[in-house]
């Protein structure tokens, strides 16, 4: 599977609108990763994707503890937990099948301090969104709206679908079943 930048976003000033990417057509599968850099007292990022309201239930275990009860009638996915993260990495998938169910996976490590004497904390997270329209967009900004996303924080959106490459004119294919060569020329494939 080969994977095509829908969108990034790296921030230049601090925002409390989050990060939204609107790829120019949405993907069957996501993937997405955010370098989330944050200010005193944050609250966790969160994750949401167009076309949702409150219908978003997650399951969630955080350094490794037991699954406690799954959040359901969310607007969007909490993917860490705590009021003092300090920058973190995430990477999950998304899979955007029209007239299904959103179904995402999500993994989350932070700082929590500053020093190489204090473990990363971890977060993983499994989601499902009942929408069965496909989303258009993803957003990623702190749980509560007052709360910053900071400058330098990346957040960067992946697909997966054959339709978001354009093959140039003038490239080579080679078929080893019948050991033949073509060109592309204004897009129309040619035997050498």
């Amino acid at each position: 599977m080969v994977w095509g930048k829908l969108g990034s976003i790296t921030l230049a000033t601090n925002t409390t609108n989050g990060i939204t990417i609107t790829p120019s057509s949405p993907s069957k599968l996501n993937q997405y990763m955010i370098h989330s850099m944050v200010d005193a007292n944050q609250k966790p990022p969160t994750l949401k994707l167009s076309g949702t309201s409150t219908s978003v239930a997650y399951r969630k275990s955080d350094n490794g503890a037991a699954d406690p009860t799954p959040s359901t009638g969310e607007p969007d996915v909490r993917l860490g937990d705590g009021t003092s993260d300090m920058q973190g990495f995430s990477v999950g998938y998304v899979c955007n099948i029209d007239g299904q169910e959103k179904l995402g996976i999500h993994h989350y490590v932070n700082a929590v301090t500053t020093n190489s004497g204090t473990a990363p904390a971890r977060s993983e997270r499994v989601f499902k969104d009942s929408t069965t329209a496909q989303f258009t967009s993803l957003r990623f900004r702190m749980h509560t709206g007052a709360s910053n996303v900071v400058a330098g924080s990346n957040f960067t959106v992946l697909g997966s679908d054959a339709d978001l490459y354009v093959v140039q004119d003038g490239a080579v294919f080679y078929e080893k079943d019948t050991n033949k060569e073509y060109i592309l020329n204004n897009g129309v494939w040619s035997e050498l």
